[in-house]
């Protein structure tokens, strides 16, 4: 598999590794995985171990195109593990690609960047090639099939899960919590955080002192997430911390007293999943794969609609309805475990070896 993954920009990519393989050492021990590539710093979990590749161009394609091809050449692996959307060019493996939302080519008017022609062109070679895709939904199932034309025969829905580390059996009941709207994830233009900035502003005059914190990366829409905050008065009440450790981010799950997710599009949405696990009741906008993984456990709404999410956050003034939505969210976080997503990736993995 491609160890560079380990070190990925994309926290919910780093997430996924080292969940799945963590997951799978203790499903199948005697499973052998390489980490072609993986950084010598890093400490891989499970039954991975590092392999170094061949040299090849300082670029991600040429890495693809020469590095990692002569790699599996010269190795007697069964099978291949692209985990994040891109595949060797030839190599004569089979290869299993994890393809976690294609926003970027359903969408690309999200993604402006000077070489993103490439980038698509790039993703869809491997999503040729592959002789199995991985989507963690079956809404991605439906956009992979839309977009790409790829059968149905070629797919498996294998939803993720919260980390173990999230789940909190007895989370704090809302008396206990701080007037915080969170948001996790890294600020896309996709994830539309100005209709939670909308929310803030409508909460203002509600008595308590709401803030709005977000936790991810800036993708370029923070400076547009500001200019909306200081438009609608709330520029003092909105936080944003660039990256969080587990322990906060768990510290933040528990203190916050709902998670807002208004995206417009997501593959699966992993902050979801974490706020369930955590007791932390979800508003998520009724788009892309957010509805499937909450599967009843939250308030949705329409996306871009601030009215009516900023009515969805204050029905959980009534403590009852905010009782009702942890142990929705816990229950539905039950069904979501890395333990299955290790078992059906498994199965997968044996299945495209096959071939």
């Amino acid at each position: 598999m491609d160890g560079r993954a380990f070190a990925s920009p994309a926290g919910g990519v780093r997430r996924y590794l080292r969940e799945l393989y963590a997951a799978l050492g203790a499903l199948a021990p005697a499973l052998e995985v390489e980490a072609i590539g993986a950084p010598v710093e890093e400490v891989l979990p499970g039954t991975c171990r590092a392999r170094a590749e061949w040299p090849s161009p300082p670029t991600n394609l040429g890495r693809h195109a020469v590095g990692l091809p002569l790699t599996l050449r010269a190795g007697a692996y069964d099978l291949y593990h692209a985990p994040a959307y891109v595949a060797p060019l030839w190599g004569g493996v089979p290869t299993v690609v994890s393809v976690h939302d294609i926003s970027y080519a359903s969408r690309p008017e999200w993604y402006p960047y000077r070489r993103d022609r490439l980038r698509r062109w790039f993703y869809r070679q491997s999503v040729a090639r592959a002789t199995r895709l991985l989507v963690p939904s079956s809404f991605t199932a439906s956009e992979v099939m839309r977009v790409y034309g790829v059968p149905s025969s070629r797919l498996r829905v294998v939803p993720l899960a919260a980390a173990p580390a999230f789940l909190r059996p007895e989370p704090p009941p809302p008396e206990m919590r701080d007037p915080v709207l969170l948001h996790v994830g890294d600020l896309h233009a996709r994830r539309d955080v100005e209709c939670a900035v909308a929310v803030l502003r409508g909460l203002k005059g509600d008595g308590a002192t709401w803030r709005l914190v977000l936790i991810g990366r800036d993708r370029g829409s923070l400076p547009g997430i500001r200019a909306a905050a200081i438009a609608a008065g709330v520029a003092d009440r909105v936080d944003h911390l660039d990256t969080a450790s587990d322990e906060d981010l768990r510290a933040w799950y528990a203190r916050a007293r709902v998670l807002v997710y208004p995206s417009r599009y997501e593959g699966f949405g992993l902050p979801v999943a974490e706020a369930m696990a955590a007791g932390l009741p979800v508003v998520a906008a009724d788009a892309g794969s957010v509805p499937e993984v909450l599967c009843g456990a939250g308030a949705l709404f329409p996306p871009g609609d601030a009215p009516a999410a900023l009515a969805a956050v204050r029905d959980l003034d009534d403590r009852s309805t905010y009782l009702a939505h942890q142990r929705a969210g816990q229950r539905r976080s039950g069904e979501l475990t890395w333990a299955r997503t290790a078992r059906l990736t498994l199965d997968v993995f044996a299945e495209a070896a096959r071939d």
